[in-house]
């Protein structure tokens, strides 16, 4: 009987560390989205480094929409502090969440 018990109780860690960490994935997701001058763009490094580079005043948002970007570097910046704002965020959310051993600690984030 404790083997089932301790079973259960592993599956049950087990799914709710999956679970976290899918809810840590979501929210950076979201945290790397921005909107500029009408469109929205998903912030990743290949687009920072893409903008960096280009020298047309279009760019596509995530729906495939071109859109005018009037000032390259003030899109850079906004681009560059969401994204190390969100990913520095998720590292330590994702390293605090590893340290968690049992389902109690898990959901008390």
């Amino acid at each position: 009987m404790e083997n089932l018990d301790q079973a259960l109780s592993f599956a049950n860690y087990q799914t709710t560390l999956t679970q976290q960490r899918k809810l840590l994935t979501q929210k950076f997701q979201e945290a790397t989205v921005i909107a500029y001058n009408g469109g929205l763009f998903k912030i990743t490094p290949e687009l920072i480094g893409g903008v960096k580079n280009l020298q047309s005043k279009w760019l596509l948002d995530m729906n495939g929409t071109p859109i005018k970007i009037e000032n390259y570097g003030d899109f850079l910046v906004d681009a560059e502090n969401a994204y190390n704002k969100a990913i520095s965020e998720y590292g330590e959310e994702f390293s605090s969440l590893r340290l968690k051993r049992n389902v109690k600690s898990l959901v008390n984030l």
